[in-house]
């Protein structure tokens, strides 16, 4: 089987769904019309959907292409986008956390001005809460509502541990890289993985860096400590568990994906290639089946 590589190339607080003032939006909103597999650089629609971030049905959010947020609701069995009041802001990432029961954190980075913010739900704002406002960061994972890790600009992998009363970003790794994947704790351990700028899949492990034999353009960490990646055709494959991945099979065979995220249990999301659409997927080790797809 030929590997991936031959092809290709993270605001706290909990909230509740009536913090926010949603506004439903058409499905005719997110589709795009140009969409190709023969490149990344493709012209899509500035309200189509970018990126995913979800710790379970109630609190699945995205943003769109021009930075906009949405949060993901039900109606009448169908799953549908609303769009979050963010009193005009805009953000280039966003990373939702598990912190507690049925409740998140969603941190987010903004799109001007490269800085964290957090979601306060008792004033229903997204709040600046950059250690420094020097640090410019591009993309965001986190550990717990307190430990944030992020990619600043020069691609070093920061992190800031906000337990601490003089919180700052440290750097973690001096390794140049472009996304951090960290999944959610799962029999006392958490699985970290992270994509350097040419696509090289590194695995983080008690501060040491595993470097694989691998290139991709998206990856994830499900709940199980699944870990799944893109390579550059949009093309799934799954962590075998111990030395490589295995290319998906089942409906995974048809399908050409731009990102890919998880949702809970055995289930994620992607963005398919060809319409811009979210879909969801259903997996059984490398077996993929199509469930539904997100208006």
């Amino acid at each position: 089987m030929n590997s991936p590589g031959d092809s290709a190339v993270l605001v706290q607080q909990t909230f509740q769904n009536k913090s926010f003032l949603i506004q439903p939006i058409t499905n005719d909103e997110f589709t795009t019309n140009d969409l190709s597999t023969k490149g990344r650089s493709i012209k899509r629609r500035q309200n189509a959907i970018a990126t995913i971030s979800s710790t379970g049905r109630r609190n699945t959010f995205a943003l769109s292409e021009a930075g906009k947020l949405y949060k993901m609701y039900r109606k009448d069995a169908v799953m549908r986008w609303a769009e979050v009041d963010t009193q005009g802001l805009l953000f280039r990432d966003i990373y939702a956390v598990e912190n507690g029961l049925l409740t998140s954190t969603l941190f987010a980075v903004g799109k001007q001005d490269m800085q964290l913010y957090r979601y306060s739900s008792r004033k229903n704002v997204m709040e600046l809460i950059s250690p420094d406002l020097t640090t410019k960061i591009k993309t965001i994972s986190a550990k717990t509502p307190k430990k944030v890790f992020a990619i600043n600009h020069d691609g070093h992998l920061m992190y800031a541990n906000f337990l601490k009363h003089n919180t700052k970003w440290s750097q973690y790794q001096d390794i140049e890289m472009s996304s951090v994947k960290i999944g959610p704790k799962y029999l006392g351990k958490r699985e970290i993985w992270a994509l350097g700028p040419d696509g090289t899949v590194f695995r983080l492990t008690h501060k040491s860096l595993v470097t694989l034999q691998f290139k991709f353009i998206d990856m994830c960490v499900c709940y199980r400590h699944d870990v799944f990646g893109l390579d550059l055709a949009g093309r799934l494959w799954k962590w075998n568990g111990s030395s490589g991945f295995n290319m998906c099979s089942g409906d995974a065979a048809q399908l050409s994906l731009l990102k890919v995220s998880p949702y809970r249990n055995n289930r994620l999301f992607g963005i398919d290639n060809y319409t811009g659409k979210v879909i969801m997927l259903e997996f059984a080790g490398d077996f993929i089946k199509v469930v539904k797809q997100v208006q």
